[in-house]
C-alpha cells in the first residue's frame, strides 16, 4: 500500500528527509555523489546534450547543479523542501520550491530528473510536462533505479533501491521507453 500523495509530499518537504529520515548520512555522500554527477555530465557532454539552460527537477541540496556550472549558461532547480532549496540555490540562478508543474518560465535545453521518477504518483503528466518545457532541440535526462539490473535479483529484498514507501514505481528499460514514447519523446537512448 502507498501513502497518500500529500503525505509523501509532506515528507519530501522536510529537510529531515535528507538528514536521516530516509538517508543515513546523506551529507557524507556528497563527494561520492558529486563524482557520479561529474561522470554523468561527461557522458551527456559526449552525446552533445549540454549547454544553454538547465532545469533540474528534485535538486536536493544542489550537488548536480554545482557540478553542472561549467556546462550551462543558466541553471535552475525545483525542490519540494524549502530548506534544501535554500542550500541548492547557492549553486544555481534560482531554485524554486514546489513540484515540477511550477517550473520557471521559458524552455530548457536540458531537463534532468535524477532519482525522481520512481517517486512520482502519475508519471505521464510528469513526463509530458517535461516534454512541453524542452526547447526544440532539448534533451531530458531521466535517471531511475533499473529493476532490470543484475543487482535486483541477486540482492532481492536487500536491493538498495527497494524503498518503501517512497519508491512508487520500479521501472526497467522497456517500461521507460513505453512511458517516453507515450509522452512524445523521440530519439530515446540509454547512456
Amino acid at each position: 500500500p502507498r501513502l497518500k500523495q500529500q503525505a509523501m509530499a509532506d515528507r519530501y518537504a522536510q529537510l529531515a528527509y535528507f538528514d536521516g529520515a530516509n538517508y543515513q548520512d546523506y551529507r557524507k555522500q556528497e563527494a561520492a555523489l558529486s563524482l557520479t554527477f561529474r561522470s554523468f555530465l561527461k557522458r551527456l557532454d559526449k552525446k552533445g546534450c549540454l549547454g544553454g539552460r538547465l532545469l533540474e527537477i528534485g535538486s536536493g541540496l544542489g550537488w548536480f547543479l554545482k557540478e553542472s556550472r561549467s556546462y550551462f549558461d543558466q541553471r535552475f532547480g525545483m525542490e519540494l523542501s524549502a530548506e534544501a532549496a535554500a542550500e541548492a540555490k547557492v549553486h544555481a540562478d534560482d531554485v524554486i520550491v514546489g513540484g515540477s508543474d511550477e517550473a520557471p518560465d521559458g524552455q530548457f535545453d536540458l531537463i534532468a530528473a535524477i532519482q525522481v521518477l520512481e517517486h512520482v504518483y502519475d508519471p505521464d503528466p510528469f513526463l509530458s510536462g517535461i516534454a512541453q518545457r524542452l526547447s526544440p532541440d532539448g534533451y531530458a535526462a531521466i535517471v531511475v533505479p533499473d529493476r532490470g539490473s543484475w543487482m535486483r535479483p541477486l540482492l532481492r529484498s536487500k536491493w538498495p533501491s527497494f524503498k518503501i514507501p517512497e519508491h512508487l514505481l520500479y521501472l526497467n528499460e522497456k517500461d521507460l521507453r513505453t512511458l517516453f514514447e507515450r509522452n512524445g519523446f523521440t530519439n530515446i537512448q540509454r547512456i
